[in-house]
């Protein structure tokens, strides 16, 4: 009995005497929710940045579309400033020549509507009439102090055609932003309407835009001026989801994917004045921290976009959040553990218990040696941080920016952070567009050291602000990438090794293939008594055939592998006369296909003539491949220059590519005849040459049908002789 007390007295298990591992459980709890708290905190507040970055961004892309718009509208009312009479046909060559569609898509039209003085009614009428539309009408019908009526609409066609003939001015909201862009002489938008366009299906909110026609000669100075100068207004309609779907198709198709985006007509927030929604709202009663509102003015008009994000997409992104959480109680655990099993551990001894106490000693040095060794590793590994005050002057370094500097944070505290580039100015420059643009990404800079090393960054800075939104200066980091140009440096020297090998070994495989044919030939001649029809004499044609096929393939190949290399001066490729060359030593085979070739102007390109040579041959072969089943081959090959590109075309009538295959077809070896003589290389050399050139080249639907294959290349620069 008292040695079975004593051994129990040795092992206490106690709860007051293991106090003090509940104190450090409860301690590493608490201290791990607040980390938690913390980095959630500072997950949502960068979320926020982002989420309010790309709000701004949206109505930013919003604003200069529509001023777009109103450039298109300003321009077509220079058409009547230009003119002493614009008729249909001229109105519709002009909005042709626009393509506004493809630069600035969203718009129901290009029209105008001219003003009617009552006592003009019927003569107008009458003269529409005998332009070809005998049921035309002014609409709606009535006495009125003043009317207009939509004359002209492009495209005149499907919903625009129920348009023509009406008379905006007798609706009040269109009325109002007309009589402002008259009375201004600027251009002015409408309020939320109804368009007439509109067929009872799929109907949108719609607003529209307007420019004021002056007759010409007369005086516009005064406000009674341009009303009595007034002959009408170019105006766009559109319908709101199809303007937006032309302003944000891709912002949608990427970052817009999780946002709720609306926008208002004015400033209140109703459904009465919603014209555009590209989400339902996700309402359960709580505020969103993301939901943000920007006040757009557009020519005279008010909107309010709001934006929000998705449930889905807010309550994402807390992965750092939960790997400190569980980190934090794995820990505490383990202390925990610890300290329980070093208070139920009795020290039955002076010696066991001094070296319990000199281990616990020696793992606590060994944690303060690994904790700080761990803090350096943090720092010497961190890019360059700099906070800079709005006047430019540095308030605060890391230990990275001491390094690429080469001085101490205190020497550094207090001067200018351009000093420290190589070009200050360009440093300057960045530092004022994060003023203008809010933020700068992947900027380059190079910081010089005190020793002179150079060191090539990307500099990315964003503003910060103080608690009453005022802006304190910019907050800035430095990623260095030296290695990273290094690297793409060793890369690109072993792809050129790995071109130079596959280019010799293709050489060296076209001789095998070569005897192949000739000893295949010579049998033939020895079997010359054999049918035609004999096994022995198709195995050797089928021989002959795949070896030539093989040397072509191989040709082929060489070419693909030589075609991103320049075969001779890079200057001013003269096009007109590269395809006159290919089209005289191509003629047998365009006689054969009964191909009619139109040609259109093509401006000179940045590249050197046998590869431009090259690019034609294989643009003008994937042509002629297609055939039209009995029907003619008509091809047109045109150009046009495009900012600081030129964009060729050449377009057939054959049954064309379905879009699923557009893209495979650029890939080698790849084809969708069943030609045997197609390597399916030849497109990919011709893919090949243009990227290698700085351009790019694509395939689509031909206008009326067929297949268009369109590739650009650069442009000689304006005033450059060629």
């Amino acid at each position: 009995m008292t040695g079975a007390a004593a051994s129990g007295n040795e092992n206490p298990d106690s709860s007051w005497k293991t106090w003090p591992a509940w104190v450090m459980l409860g301690l590493g709890l608490l201290v791990t929710v607040i980390s938690g708290l913390q980095i959630r905190q500072n997950i949502d507040q960068d979320a926020l940045r982002q989420f309010a970055f790309a709000c701004d961004q949206v109505t930013l892309e919003i604003r200069e579309r529509l001023g777009a718009h109103a450039l298109i509208l300003r321009g077509a009312a220079g058409l009547f400033a230009a003119s002493k009479a614009v008729d249909r046909q001229q109105w519709s060559a002009y909005v042709e020549t626009l393509r506004a569609e493809q630069s600035v898509p969203g718009a129901q039209g290009i029209g105008f509507a001219q003003v009617i003085a009552p006592g003009q009614l019927a003569a107008h009428v009458s003269r529409v009439r005998g332009e070809g539309f005998p049921q035309y009408e002014v609409r709606p019908a009535g006495v009125r102090e003043l009317y207009t009526s939509i004359v002209y609409l492009e495209p005149f066609r499907d919903r625009n055609l129920r348009a023509f003939g009406f008379d905006m001015h007798s609706e009040p909201v269109r009325r109002a932003a007309m009589e402002r862009a008259r009375d201004s002489g600027e251009a002015a938008l409408s309020g939320k309407v109804v368009l007439v366009q509109e067929t009872g299906s799929d109907v949108q909110a719609g607003t529209l835009m307007y420019v004021p026609v002056y007759r010409n000669g007369m005086p516009r100075d005064s406000v009674a001026q341009r009303r009595a100068a007034l002959f009408g207004w170019t105006y766009s309609p559109y319908r709101m989801n199809d303007l937006m779907a032309g302003i944000l198709g891709q912002w949608e198709r990427d970052e817009g994917r999780a946002v709720v985006l609306q926008i208002y007509d004015g400033l209140q927030a109703t459904a009465a004045t919603l014209m555009f929604s590209n989400k339902a709202a996700e309402a359960d009663g709580t505020q969103s921290l993301f939901r943000r509102q920007r006040m757009l003015s557009i020519n005279g008009q008010q909107w309010l976009l709001v934006f929000d994000r998705t449930r889905a997409a807010a309550g994402g992104g807390y992965a750092d959040l939960w790997s400190a959480l569980l980190g934090g109680l794995a820990i505490s655990g383990l202390l925990f553990g610890l300290m329980r099993s070093v208070i139920n551990t009795r020290a039955n001894a002076a010696r066991i218990a001094t070296g319990l106490t000199e281990k616990m000693r020696n793992r606590e040095e060994s944690f303060q040696a690994a904790a700080q060794y761990a803090r350096s590793l943090l720092e010497a590994s961190l890019d360059p941080l700099v906070t800079i005050s709005a006047a430019g002057k540095i308030i605060d370094v890391n230990v990275a920016t001491e390094q690429a500097t080469g001085l101490d944070r205190e020497q550094l505290i207090g001067s200018d952070f351009a000093d420290y580039f190589t070009d200050p100015a360009k440093a300057h420059e960045g530092y004022l567009r994060v003023f203008s643009q809010g933020s700068v990404t992947d900027y380059p800079l190079a910081i010089r050291h005190v020793s002179g090393r150079i060191t090539e960054v990307l500099y990315n800075a964003s503003l910060y602000r103080d608690a009453g939104g005022k802006v304190q200066g910019v907050f800035a980091a430095a990623r260095d990438i030296t290695q990273r140009k290094l690297a793409e440096d060793a890369l690109r020297r072993s792809n050129a090794d790995l071109q130079r090998f596959a280019e010799v070994t293709a050489h060296h495989l076209q001789e095998p293939a070569r005897r192949i044919a000739t000893y295949a030939a010579r049998l033939r001649e020895q079997l010359g008594d054999l049918r035609d029809d004999s096994e022995a004499r198709l195995s050797l044609e089928f021989i002959g055939q795949q070896a030539h096929r093989q040397q072509q393939l191989l040709l082929d190949v060489e070419r693909y592998l030589a075609s991103a290399h320049p075969r001779g001066e890079v200057g001013l490729a003269d096009a007109n006369r590269a395809l006159a060359a290919i089209l005289a030593r191509s003629q047998q085979r365009i006689s054969a296909a009964g191909a009619q070739i139109t040609l259109g102007h093509l401006p000179p390109a940045r590249i050197d003539m046998p590869r431009l040579d090259e690019v034609f041959s294989v643009a003008l072969d994937n042509a002629l491949a297609h055939g039209c089943g009995g029907q003619s081959l008509r091809i047109i090959i045109e150009g046009e220059r495009q900012a600081d590109k030129v964009r060729y075309s050449v377009s057939d009538n054959g049954p064309g590519i379905e879009e699923q295959y557009r893209d495979r077809v650029f890939r080698i070896f790849e084809r969708l005849s069943s030609s045997q003589a197609a390597t399916g290389i030849g497109l990919a050399i011709l893919r090949r040459v243009t990227e290698s050139c700085g351009g790019r080249a694509w395939l689509e639907e031909a206008p009326g049908g067929g297949c268009r294959l369109l590739f650009e290349l650069p442009a000689v620069d304006i005033g450059e002789p060629h």
